[in-house]
C-alpha cells in the first residue's frame, strides 16, 4: 500500500473488540486518517473500482500482520452503506 501503513493497521486492530471484520477496520481507518485513506483510494483511480481494490488490499495486509486469526467469512454493512457484503472475520490472539 502507498499511504496506509502497517502501524495504522495495527493501531486500528488494537481499537477493535476481540472479534471483528475487515469492514470495521476500514471504517476505523476512514475516521482516524481520512486524508491518507483518500490518498490510498486515489492511488488506484485508474482501476475499474478503486474502492474495492483498496479494501481488498487492506484485507490482504491484515492477513500479513501475522497476529490475527481468520474466522469465518461474515456479512456486514459495506462502507458504501448500500448493503451487507461478505468480508473476512478476524480474531485477536489471546494474551
Amino acid at each position: 500500500m502507498n499511504y496506509i501503513t502497517v502501524e495504522m493497521l495495527r493501531s486500528s486492530v488494537e481499537a477493535m473488540p476481540d472479534q471483528f471484520d475487515s469492514h470495521a477496520v476500514i471504517r476505523h481507518i476512514m475516521r482516524t486518517w481520512p486524508q491518507l485513506y483518500v490518498h490510498e483510494l486515489y492511488s488506484r483511480e485508474r482501476l475499474p473500482d478503486p474502492i474495492m481494490a483498496t479494501h481488498a488490499e487492506i484485507g490482504r495486509a491484515l492477513a500479513r500482520l501475522g497476529s490475527l486469526e481468520k474466522t469465518d467469512r461474515v456479512e456486514s454493512r459495506n462502507v458504501r452503506g448500500e448493503f451487507d457484503t461478505e468480508n473476512q472475520g478476524w480474531k485477536k490472539p489471546k494474551p
